[in-house]
């Protein structure tokens, strides 16, 4: 009685270790039967076991999962640019604010008048921003990855120029002119490369779209960059102004079919762009 006790064990252990696992695979079908199963059933069968579909319903997983985490980056930055634009509106009502009473000392007047100037590029650099974010942006097409006008540089897109032959008269005619523009110095002029070039065109008179592509793991570099123009009593063109620029610092600006960008210093940027340097001297 003991060993057939014993036996019974063993057999039924061995039975129930040899045995699929009910899973959710069809071998817990009768393969010939769902051969020849009636068609709704195959399908069934089919969309709840074929490898190809598994497969797709993963990567669709991934990609939503994807999904919600750039949507999340987009939302966090919309708000983190709308704060500090509102944050530079603030500035220039409190400077206004100070430069409408008469009795204003001019040691404030001016501080105020440099607090305003700064706040104002900075709101200029935060629309723009907003504007890409937005996707309104007309800077960057909404083909930009595949369109032949755009080569790949430390991981971003970065716009390539056409030749000044196939650039729109009016932007070479409006480009012209304001390139042209002529500015003096009291005293000498240092500020981040964002803000300054915002700072030149109102001096200038002059509204030039430039797009920055600075951007690195540290944050904006067009706000770390600083220039320096020293004291000049002759006028320098804005043109020339834009070339000392270029000179002092790790960049490169270039003539696109929309206005410049501006991008970090580069030996291996292909030939087909049109650099600002080569722009000006065939004027």
């Amino acid at each position: 009685m003991k060993w057939t006790f014993l036996l019974l064990i063993f057999f039924t252990s061995s039975w129930a270790f040899s045995q699929a696992p009910v899973a959710e695979t069809p071998k817990k079908f009768d393969v010939n039967r769902l051969l020849d199963a009636d068609p709704d059933k195959q399908l069934a069968a089919a969309l709840q076991f074929n490898a190809e579909l598994r497969l797709a319903e993963n990567k669709m997983r991934e990609a939503q999962n994807e999904l919600k985490r750039v949507k999340l980056a987009v939302a966090s930055k919309l708000q983190a640019v709308r704060q500090e634009r509102d944050k530079a509106r603030e500035t220039i009502g409190q400077a206004d604010e100070k430069l409408q009473n008469a009795a204003l000392p001019a040691a404030e007047k001016k501080a105020a008048e440099e607090s305003r100037n700064k706040a104002v590029a900075i709101e200029t650099v935060k629309n723009a921003e907003l504007t890409q974010i937005l996707g309104v942006a007309p800077l960057m097409p909404a083909d930009a990855p595949a369109s032949p006008y755009y080569v790949e540089k430390r991981h971003q897109s970065v716009p390539v120029a056409h030749p000044r032959e196939q650039l729109p008269k009016d932007l070479v005619a409006q480009l012209d002119k304001d390139f042209a523009a002529k500015l003096t110095f009291d005293e000498s002029f240092e500020m981040p490369l964002a803000l300054g070039l915002a700072e030149l065109q109102k001096k200038a008179g002059t509204k030039i779209l430039i797009q920055t592509k600075l951007q690195s793991d540290q944050g904006d570099d067009a706000l770390k960059i600083h220039f320096k123009i020293p004291k000049s009593e002759a006028p320098v063109s804005l043109g020339a102004l834009f070339l000392l620029i270029e000179d002092q610092t790790e960049i490169e600006i270039y003539v696109r079919d929309y206005g410049l960008v501006i991008v970090p210093h580069d030996n291996n940027l292909p030939g087909t762009l049109l650099p600002l340097r080569d722009y000006l001297k065939k004027n």
